[in-house]
């Protein structure tokens, strides 16, 4: 290895030493702000917990429904405008025929 450069094991374990660390408890405190501190989860607090995170799913589930529910609509609007131009373009062309053949009948 050449000199005055660090293998990469050694790059990691410096920048481990390096970070900074969160525990559960401490990610826990910063997220709910409950507890008399952050090196303690008080068992009280779970089911409020779980709940605030059942509910946090149900809004992301429902924001989700959402965009694509809006997403299905737009076909089915184009698809909708398409049909109503097919219908008139046959309406035409029926005309169109009809007069021809009245034409071709006169002959």
């Amino acid at each position: 290895m050449p000199s005055g450069r660090r293998s990469d094991t050694s790059a990691i374990s410096s920048r481990q030493k390096n970070a900074k660390t969160i525990s559960p408890s401490q990610a826990f405190a910063a997220a709910f702000h409950l507890g008399s501190d952050d090196k303690t989860i008080n068992t009280a607090n779970a089911p409020g917990v779980a709940l605030a995170a059942i509910q946090g799913l149900n809004h992301k589930l429902e924001a989700a429904l959402k965009a694509r529910d809006k997403e299905l609509s737009q076909p089915k609007t184009a698809s909708a405008a398409l049909k109503r131009a097919l219908a008139a373009s046959d309406a035409r062309f029926t005309a169109i025929e009809d007069h021809l053949q009245a034409r071709l009948a006169a002959h």
